[in-house]
């Protein structure tokens, strides 16, 4: 399981190539079209994966209290679903439903806010190591693409089958390791999430395509 989707709850169609890798010029070309999951390939590189490490290791204490808490919340807002289900399936218009649904909300609010908080000292630094490796995958992917004559790129999810050969998720993650080896797991003092990426200046794709974002 990756960090990421340990600490999700702590808070994260057709996906074509990111607005900020520009089609390349000879388009025209034959080309062709691969698959790559790019929120995989920054999991699955060198930098991110050993930072992550690190994180663990520095961590541990708060990490485990957050899996702790985590479990307990988890098992009474479960307690407070079952309970909620069995009386609706006896009496759908039972008056006592709504109040059990607006406390099951609440405590969902109230546990968000609490695993939360608790996530901060270790989910800081991770946010900056993912921030420092997706500042990289423009260029991995660009470079990827060029070595594959690759002029598209679909989401996984987006088709029924691929040959294993049309997956470009690996080659970025290799173009990942040569190019970052390895981040820092220590935000400067005022950083804040997200900050790397509203300093970039703008980039202008000759061929623009709209990316979801997947976190």
């Amino acid at each position: 399981m990756t960090m990421k989707s340990k600490f999700l709850a702590a808070g994260a169609a057709l996906m074509m190539v990111p607005a900020f890798v520009a089609m390349p010029a000879a388009a025209q070309v034959a080309q062709g079209v691969a698959t790559a999951n790019f929120d995989r390939a920054v999991e699955a590189s060198a930098a991110y994966g050993n930072a992550v490490k690190q994180i663990e290791l520095a961590y541990k204490t708060q990490i485990d209290a957050f899996s702790s808490r985590k479990k307990v919340l988890d098992a009474e807002l479960n307690a407070l679903a079952v309970k909620y289900q069995a009386d609706a399936k006896t009496n759908p218009n039972n008056p006592t439903l709504k109040t059990q649904e607006a406390a099951i909300r609440a405590k969902q609010a109230a546990a968000q806010s609490e695993l939360g908080n608790l996530s901060v000292s270790f989910g800081r630094p991770i946010a900056y190591v993912r921030e420092q490796v997706e500042g990289n995958l423009e260029a991995a992917i660009k470079s990827a693409m060029k070595k594959k004559n690759i002029g598209i790129i679909i989401s996984p999810e987006a088709i029924m089958a691929v040959a294993p050969g049309n997956d470009l998720t690996g080659d970025v993650v290799s173009e990942l390791n040569t190019t970052l080896p390895s981040v820092s797991v220590t935000p400067p003092a005022n950083w804040q999430p997200g900050q790397q990426q509203n300093n970039a200046a703008p980039v202008a794709p000759s061929n623009p395509n709209s990316a979801p974002q997947g976190r």
